[in-house]
């Protein structure tokens, strides 16, 4: 999943389009709410993100990060 948020902004600028369909979710549903990545997200992994988020606002323009979390197919697995 390739997933980029605007931290200042507080929205997601773009979530390739096919993780609901290889998760198994309507493609409707296409992935672009955070309330949608809370919910495929291993519940675990919420707080972990959360922070992540923080240590992602301090960096400079010229660095990028990684992030790497369980995510949940619509079938629980």
């Amino acid at each position: 999943m390739i997933y980029i948020y605007d931290i200042q902004q507080r929205k997601n600028i773009f979530v390739n389009r096919s993780i609901a369909e290889a998760l198994g979710y309507d493609p409707a549903q296409d992935g672009q709410g955070e309330e949608f990545i809370q919910s495929v997200m291993y519940s675990d992994d919420w707080q972990s993100y959360l922070s992540y988020l923080s240590q992602v606002a301090r960096l400079r323009d010229d660095e990028t990060s990684t992030f790497e979390c369980r995510m949940r197919h619509s079938s629980g697995d």
